[in-house]
């Protein structure tokens, strides 16, 4: 399926990532999520190192989900980088919604490539690349 533009959204320096093909770690610094049910469905968002804060306010909130049942300020993708003894990784930790994420829970999670997790009628399909793989796409 090929996706229109409008479709894209880059959130939290990953042009910067993008352009730094130097790096040849395995280590996943970019994270994929791709709407597969909701209002943004088929809608793709490639998420940086300055990772991502989600929820239903358009101020406060790089992704926006306009949903009554998503919080004004629901949950955010925080990015851990590595160093020679760890790769990178993405955690996802609910702050504070009424509904939760991903399932009801509303501790830290480690996300993973072809995890699913869900805000409000929203659901989101996670894959985990590095920069040289985004470069190859």
């Amino acid at each position: 399926m090929l996706l229109s533009q409008n479709q894209i959204s880059m959130i939290g320096n990953t042009t910067g990532n993008l352009l730094n093909n130097g790096d040849s770690s395995k280590s996943p610094d970019i994270l994929v999520l791709k709407a597969v049910e909701g209002q943004l469905l088929n809608n793709v968002y490639i998420i940086g190192d300055n990772g991502a804060a989600l929820g239903r306010h358009s101020a406060s909130n790089d992704m926006v989900i306009s949903e009554s049942f998503v919080s004004r300020r629901h949950c955010e993708i925080k990015f851990v980088p590595g160093d020679e003894d760890a790769d990178s990784k993405f955690y996802l930790r609910d702050i504070g919604s009424t509904t939760g994420t991903f399932v009801m829970v509303r501790q830290e999670v480690l996300l993973k490539s072809n995890m699913m997790f869900q805000m409000g009628l929203s659901e989101f399909k996670i894959v985990t690349t590095s920069k040289r793989n985004m470069i190859e796409l």
